[in-house]
């Protein structure tokens, strides 16, 4: 087969294009249709002190998505978990509306936001990737979320049959 000059910059464009998605953009369900088969992928909910005094509630709201890639470790974006006051503390649930979930413990646990929180997730540790400088861009941009072994985000969900096979890192088919 012999490419022409246009072929092979379409062929270059359409590489970019499909190879060329950001760390970012690969954990992102913003503005998404809910998948009731998808129980493995969820949010991550976080509470913490906006306004630096202990006397006013904290703040809770699911920040970011993720995906289950075991039965207690969450996988996300470093840009996430990082960058929050210290005392900050994060939550993993996989309901399909986790906005009414909170929205409904809310008015259960007025001025609880940890009680909320835990009302429709886990809570968990997160580490984030050492190498991320912050940048959503940048492929180190990867981050997880520990779970208490024993507890699970799944609520009424099964659990996913089966995780992807992980990628060999000496694969000839990486992606960059």
């Amino acid at each position: 087969m012999r490419f022409t000059p246009a072929a092979t910059v379409t062929a270059m464009a359409a590489a970019l294009l499909l190879g060329g998605a950001t760390a970012a953009t690969a954990i992102n369900s913003y503005n998404a249709t809910p998948a009731p088969e998808r129980t493995e992928v969820g949010a991550l909910v976080a509470t913490w002190d906006d306004d630096g005094d202990p006397a006013t509630p904290d703040r809770v709201d699911w920040v970011c998505s993720g995906t289950m890639v075991d039965t207690d470790t969450f996988l996300t974006a470093a840009h996430c978990t990082t960058d929050w006051p210290a005392d900050v503390r994060f939550f993993v649930s996989l309901d399909q509306d986790v906005q009414a979930g909170l929205d409904a413990a809310a008015k259960k646990y007025p001025g609880d936001p940890a009680a909320v929180a835990k009302a429709v997730a886990v809570e968990g540790v997160a580490h984030s990737e050492p190498g991320y400088p912050g940048n959503s861009a940048d492929s180190h941009d990867i981050a997880v979320v520990q779970l208490p072994a024993k507890q699970s985000p799944h609520g009424g969900a099964s659990p996913p049959r089966s995780c992807p096979a992980p990628v060999s890192s000496t694969s000839s088919a990486r992606r960059g």
